[in-house]
């Protein structure tokens, strides 16, 4: 469980540095052309992931499901280091504790919301009060 938490939190982490990335390192039509081919990429392993899951616990055993990343991981480390220039802001604002803390009570109502929406239905007090 701790294995799949922390690859959570790096998928969390990584999705907009990406965004981020592409935006400072290309620009114009080559900028297009980044965003579609992330676009791309990001929508074949959002199809192709589940099923090559499935297989992965079907043909062998379910650690198999970490460690079909590592491939994958060591493609991104290599093209990183060898196509991503230095990207730091020199004019970096600080750590937003209180935008974070604020996001996090958001989302985890968001979340709530919609899963006691299953239960309760969307009319329920305790469906739409955490939204509020």
């Amino acid at each position: 469980m701790a294995a799949r938490a922390f690859l959570g939190i790096a998928a969390a982490m990584m999705l907009p540095s990406t965004l981020s990335l592409i935006t400072t390192t290309f620009e114009g039509e080559e900028r297009l052309r980044a965003f579609s081919t992330w676009a791309s990429i990001f929508s074949l392993g959002f199809a192709v992931g589940p099923i090559v899951g499935g297989f992965l616990l079907q043909h062998g055993a379910w650690q198999l499901v970490f460690f079909i990343n590592l491939p994958v991981i060591a493609v991104a480390l290599v093209g990183t280091s060898r196509y991503l220039a230095e990207s730091r802001d020199p004019h970096q604002n600080r750590f937003d504790f209180v935008g974070i803390v604020l996001s996090t009570i958001g989302l985890f109502a968001l979340v709530y919301g919609i899963i006691e929406a299953g239960g309760h239905g969307w009319t329920a007090p305790n469906v739409w009060l955490p939204w509020l």
